[in-house]
């Protein structure tokens, strides 16, 4: 995704893939540690003084844990949801480990342990599903390979003989398609082909209207495309924005317009947040731009008049209050204020 080859997002709606049953709630202990840069997974209430554990090492999948003082067999829950592949060792020993059947996270039986301090790892291995398949894969391949070499063995060596010229005719035929071929590559290869079979860059933002309103974050709006201006109740109406980032996104923004009367100042037409153009801010990349599209009718009870188009941009990492709006500024750096509005009038009828 990072080198442009595609983009790896859930379709608008779609839930995230999860393992885990119900809504689990947060440990604010797991998150504070990943803050800190000291990972750690163990449940900390379970920590008495007759058992002790701690950290040593974290993977991108898998831990290591030293435990003391195991005089009882045990049981520990490990804030890491369970998915068929992980296993856990103490001291090269494999233990039991099984998901938890209320909250899907991973619990791990420990038996009592003669040793006083003993290492503890859980890691994401392969499944008997997967070995398998490579079985299964490496069999078919050897027998293909087989009854192949079988095959040519039973080929019969014919005498090479010579091969005639070919005739002139025949040279003509291959020689018109290759020339056509050369001459069509040597003119778009020259420094200044007459052909350019190259997109020309932005040509997406063709027939849009250009506009450069950026916020105090990187997150841009370069522009907006209306293809009309007078509507009807019950009408449908259609925009899209034009985003980029001067510089890799830290956080995952979202947006919303609405219709706002000029008159009576109602607002109309509110759409819910959303990442715009369906793709998350934090992976965008830098100088490209990205479309994010609108399509919804106008209530059948919008008042006739004049409207203008407000777009604002939250930062939800924790809530979508007014006070996580984003400020945004024009091209020569005068304020905005936190709600864009576009540079263009629509008309009621």
């Amino acid at each position: 995704e990072q080198q442009g080859y595609g983009v790896a997002v859930l379709p608008a709606g779609e839930a995230i893939p999860s393992s885990l049953v119900g809504n689990v709630a947060f440990n604010h202990n797991l998150i504070d540690s990943y803050q800190t840069g000291a990972i750690n997974k163990l449940v900390p209430n379970q920590l008495t003084s007759a058992f002790q554990a701690s950290e040593l090492a974290h993977f991108i999948h898998g831990d290591q844990f030293q435990v003391r003082q195991v005089t009882s067999p045990i049981t520990l829950n490990f804030l890491t949801a369970y998915f068929p592949g992980w296993r856990a060792s103490i001291d090269d020993q494999r233990v039991n480990l099984q998901p938890d059947p209320s909250t899907g996270l991973i619990q791990v039986d420990l038996p009592a342990l003669s040793r006083r301090n003993s290492e503890l790892s859980i890691m994401l291995g392969s499944t008997n599903v997967r070995l398998g398949s490579w079985i299964i894969s490496g069999v078919v391949l050897l027998m293909i390979l087989f009854v192949t070499w079988r095959r040519i063995r039973r080929v019969r060596k014919n005498i090479i003989e010579d091969l005639d010229l070919l005739k002139l005719d025949e040279a003509r035929l291959i020689a018109v398609p290759v020339g056509c071929f050369g001459l069509v590559a040597l003119l778009i290869l020259i420094p200044n082909p007459f052909f350019n079979i190259n997109q020309p860059s932005n040509t997406g933002l063709h027939d849009s209207f250009s506009i450069q309103m950026r916020s105090n974050t990187g997150l841009t709006m370069n522009g907006f495309r209306l293809t009309k201006n007078v509507f009807a109740p019950g009408d449908d109406f259609e925009i899209t924005l034009f985003w980029q980032t001067q510089r890799f996104l830290s956080e995952n923004y979202q947006v919303k317009l609405y219709l706002k009367n000029n008159g009576d100042s109602s607002t109309w037409s509110e759409t819910d947040l959303r990442n715009p153009g369906f793709y998350p801010t934090r992976r965008w990349n830098t100088q490209q731009y990205v479309p994010d599209s609108y399509d919804f009718p106008l209530a059948n009870g919008i008042q006739a008049g004049n409207y203008q188009i407000h777009v604002e941009a939250y930062d939800c990492t924790t809530t979508c209050d007014d006070s996580k709006k984003l400020d945004f500024f024009n091209a020569d750096g005068q304020a905005l204020g936190a709600d864009i509005t576009l540079p263009t009038l629509i008309s009621v009828q």
